[in-house]
């Protein structure tokens, strides 16, 4: 999917292959910089708070899942992590934990960790205050999980599975 996102901007954009990766390793530079000096989350922060102002909120309810983000290099990604699922084959990346307003389906929060972090772990830093119900999978089940969404005025509606 990203190689077709990348040939659409070059056919749009009329860029040569060198011209299309040098895009592409600015756009990623950026992000890295961003990262590092931590206005990502500031950024986001920026943003989250002008959608508020504009009368954006959560009104009924928080999604709350992470999705793991494959690296692109085993080799050249150090801070990349191993991670592997029951039912698929192990990925070596990140993985990006998000919190998602029910209703407008904004993203409220968001952390990125390596992929080894279990999922629930980015649940600190990405649920919202006032999150309403709180709807997770099984890995946002029980313990520690529940105890903060419920001491941030959520209310845990997560799916008990069996093991």
């Amino acid at each position: 999917m990203a190689l077709f996102r990348a040939l659409l901007l070059a056919i749009w954009h009329d860029l040569s292959d060198v011209r299309l990766a040098e895009a592409l390793d600015d756009r990623a530079g950026f992000r890295r910089e961003l990262a590092q000096h931590g206005l990502d989350q500031v950024l986001f922060e920026a943003v989250t708070r002008q959608l508020e102002v504009k009368g954006v909120r959560v009104r009924t309810g928080t999604l709350v899942d992470a999705t793991l983000i494959p690296s692109a290099s085993i080799r050249q990604d150090g801070e990349a992590k191993r991670a592997g699922h029951r039912r698929r084959k192990p990925v070596h990346g990140h993985k990006a934990h998000l919190a998602t307003d029910e209703g407008a389906g904004l993203v409220r929060g968001v952390e990125v960790t390596t992929a080894n972090v279990h999922d629930a772990a980015g649940l600190v830093a990405m649920q919202p205050p006032k999150a309403g119900n709180v709807y997770g999978d099984s890995a946002f089940t029980g313990g520690l999980a529940e105890r903060l969404i419920i001491s941030r005025g959520g209310r845990p509606r997560t799916v008990w599975t069996g093991t």
